[in-house]
């Protein structure tokens, strides 16, 4: 197994993602959005930064940093119910309270707060129902501070509204693919169906072959709450629990990949060969 800490270099750039769920006119198809009532949403933004830690038998590959902010908008009674769900799940969880809608465990932190309307929804204009209310929470590692800037990105693709979707073009099937050579240079993009007809699994696959969904505490097999589609009209979801550990079966050929995370933020991904090259 090669260790050259070169060769990770780019692995400390932090990887972010935006993820969101609107109720509203332009989305009533899939959201069950029926009138101005109708205003529930969920934000998803994470940004973290992995790197290479080093253990007793060789360096391993873990995230080193980890921002996750969660925001959830819904009708009170919703809210209400979430709100206590949120505060079960970390206690079972383990999560010591420190205060002011604050948690930690291990090397994470947990800051939860909730509001009758958001100050980035005041700032844009946007007027939730009267009875509506909202949650943010925002999972941390130690030492772990995003500027404003990164923090509020977000909200600023809310801002530009809803994705609209292109229109069917009218393309022309080739008999032949020599017929292609009229047209070059150009640069071919493929899907998953093409892997997938190639044999190469799924990843889904892997993550049932590895047991990633396993959670401590939980029947095997069962998951956290990873997110809703436009139409799920519930309320925040739970929070990822910590002690996720996923091993692997073992291989044949001599190596092995074990995965453990004690606190979240501690996820290593550690590959031990018997022969490394």
């Amino acid at each position: 197994m090669c260790t050259d800490r070169r060769v990770f270099s780019t692995l400390s750039r932090c990887a972010p993602g935006i993820w969101r769920r609107t109720q509203q006119e332009e989305t009533s198809a899939n959201s069950g959005w029926t009138g101005e009532g109708d205003a529930r949403r969920r934000i998803v933004h994470y940004q973290r930064q992995y790197g290479l830690v080093d253990t007793t038998a060789a360096p391993a590959l873990a995230m080193t940093q980890l921002y996750l902010y969660h925001s959830v908008a819904a009708p009170l009674a919703e809210i209400e119910v979430a709100w206590e769900e949120n505060h079960a799940m970390l206690s079972e969880g383990g999560w010591k309270y420190v205060g002011a809608g604050r948690f930690e465990l291990g090397d994470l932190r947990v800051h939860m707060i909730r509001m009758e309307q958001h100050p980035e929804d005041l700032r844009a204009g946007r007027r939730l129902p009267a009875d509506y209310e909202v949650i943010d929470t925002v999972f941390t590692s130690l030492n772990c501070f995003p500027p404003r800037a990164v923090r509020r990105r977000p909200w600023e693709v809310l801002t530009h509204g809803v994705r609209v979707k292109d229109t069917p073009g009218k393309p022309v099937y080739a008999d032949d693919l020599a017929q292609l050579t009229d047209f070059l240079p150009f640069q071919v993009e493929v899907d998953c169906g093409v892997s997938y007809e190639a044999g190469i699994p799924p990843l889904h696959r892997l993550h049932e072959m590895y047991h990633v969904n396993e959670i401590e505490a939980q029947p095997a097999g069962r998951t956290a709450d990873a997110g809703v589609e436009s139409g799920d009209t519930s309320a925040a979801g739970p929070p990822p629990r910590a002690g996720i550990r996923v091993t692997a079966p073992p291989d044949p050929t001599g190596g092995g990949a074990v995965v453990t995370s004690r606190t979240g933020s501690e996820a290593l991904l550690r590959q031990e060969l018997l022969h490394p090259s």
